[in-house]
């Protein structure tokens, strides 16, 4: 796995629901943001670009906290691309969006720790 989130960051989200979150469930969300960054980097080739933008992504706007930029930044310059600020931004807030998710189904199974398959 490439390590694009902080791991505290996500684990304070959850705290604050009065969840818990699984190492495995970050490890998924982890992968989502390496699937999100493989497609938008196709996007923006597809329009002869080297920056993806934010509408290569596609997604809510949320301040950036979620995630390690320069691991995206390194991701994007490994294959010939550039990321916007903005494309940074709108991975982070899928990246909550996808927690908020896991979190409701969480509670709504009456549990305390979000699982993988909340995802």
């Amino acid at each position: 796995m490439s390590n694009y989130i902080v791991n505290s960051e996500i684990k304070n989200f959850v705290h604050k629901a009065n969840l818990n979150i699984s190492s495995e469930a970050i490890i998924i969300v982890d992968g989502r943001v390496d699937e999100l960054l493989k497609r938008a980097v196709k996007r923006a080739r597809g329009n002869r670009r080297k920056t993806i933008m934010p509408y290569d992504i596609l997604g809510p706007k949320s301040k950036a906290k979620y995630i390690v930029k320069t691991k995206l930044k390194d991701f994007a310059h490994n294959t010939g691309m550039n990321v916007s600020s903005e494309a940074i931004i709108i991975i982070d807030g899928r990246i909550e969006e996808l927690l908020n998710n896991a979190i409701k189904r969480a509670k709504a199974n009456r549990r305390k720790t979000v699982m993988p398959y909340d995802f």
